[in-house]
């Protein structure tokens, strides 16, 4: 499996490194055939079922070497969806594969720390330059959160600007927690990924 990128996660010019609040991200697949399907399929079409073979995915990720060299995990934490569109969907679909993957890994799970304070858009129908602010305020953490000097392992379905993701880690880390990763199903295939590399 690929990281979202090869180096540095942003340049120097872009963003030091000291103030990006994700450690590192990674993805188990690319966004497209099957897994894209299996996808859409569970949060659209409530296909809850299909959270069990999704977080076997991770789990393989896990035993390909996703982690190596890279410390222990003091829990897990879903992001959260807003209570209206959990109302709207019926589940949370983050939650559930971070519920399955919990189990098959015994890392302990924690779906508290974060909550989501403002309804946002689907980040799916904005531009990339619109997505950050769209999500910007949007989390905070819970009353009840303990995430101080904690490493903690964000889990989502997606990850594709990253905009999300970076918000609830800027969250967690100004609440205290020592590191943030990012563990996600997919990304997006990169440019530079030729059409005879796709995971079809």
């Amino acid at each position: 499996m690929d990281p979202l990128a090869k180096g540095p996660d942003l340049c120097s010019d872009c963003l030091p490194l000291s103030r990006f609040p994700i450690t590192w991200a990674r993805a188990a697949g690319i966004y497209q055939g099957p897994l894209q399907r299996a996808i859409v399929g569970m949060k659209f079409a409530g296909r809850r079922s299909l959270a069990v073979p999704l977080a076997d995915l991770l789990v393989e990720s896990m035993k390909n070497g996703l982690y190596s060299g890279h410390a222990a995990f003091d829990f897990a934490c879903p992001v959260p969806l807003h209570p209206q569109r959990l109302q709207e969907r019926g589940f949370n679909q983050s939650e559930l594969i971070a519920r399955y993957f919990c189990e098959k890994t015994g890392l302990d799970l924690d779906t508290t720390p974060l909550e989501r304070t403002r309804p946002t858009l689907p980040q799916v129908l904005l531009p990339p330059e619109q997505r950050l602010k769209n999500v910007r305020g949007a989390f905070d953490l819970s009353p009840d959160a303990d995430v101080q000097g904690k490493q903690v392992l964000l889990i989502d379905d997606l990850y594709t600007t990253g905009s999300t993701l970076k918000e609830c880690a800027r969250v967690l880390r100004r609440g205290g927690a020592a590191e943030v990763y990012v563990l996600t199903l997919a990304r997006p295939r990169p440019p530079w990924m030729t059409p005879d590399r796709r995971e079809e």
